[in-house]
């Protein structure tokens, strides 16, 4: 349900965007004088703004009339496959080191016939020590 106070917060969004666009555009102008704040309103200018704003939109309008038609997609199919994609740029060549300096070769990491990750080992932890109330009542 669209509560009370959703109507209020979006009744106050237009308001603060009527009052922003307003200054932005001159329909007022203020001015604080002797601890008074006057307010000038220029209603010619919103009126005609209003005006320019009426003959944008019928513009909009009547340039797409027509650019959509029940049944036709909006955007074109979307291509699939290799012919598609984008390519990426090729690497340039390694660099070869200065002659007469010799690189050491690459390690190689040991090879381990257990299925163990490579990293530390650790001491497995000490084995728990029987509780006496544990052992089974032979007596």
């Amino acid at each position: 349900m669209f509560g009370l106070k959703n109507l209020f917060a979006i009744v106050g969004l237009a308001v603060v965007a009527f009052v922003a666009a307003g200054w932005y555009l001159g329909w007022y102008k203020i001015a604080q004088q002797n601890n008074e704040i006057h307010i000038d309103a220029n209603p010619a200018k919103v009126k005609s703004d209003l005006q320019k704003g009426v003959v944008a939109v019928e513009n909009v309008i009547e340039q797409n009339k027509g650019a959509y038609t029940p049944g036709q997609p909006v955007a074109p199919p979307v291509q699939t496959g290799p012919s598609s994609l984008p390519s990426l740029p090729s690497l340039p060549p390694m660099p070869q080191p200065p002659p007469g300096i010799e690189l050491p070769p690459m390690p190689t990491l040991p090879q381990s016939s257990n299925s163990t990750p490579p990293g530390p080992s650790l001491p497995l932890p000490p084995m728990p020590l029987p509780v006496e109330s544990w052992k089974s009542n032979g007596g």
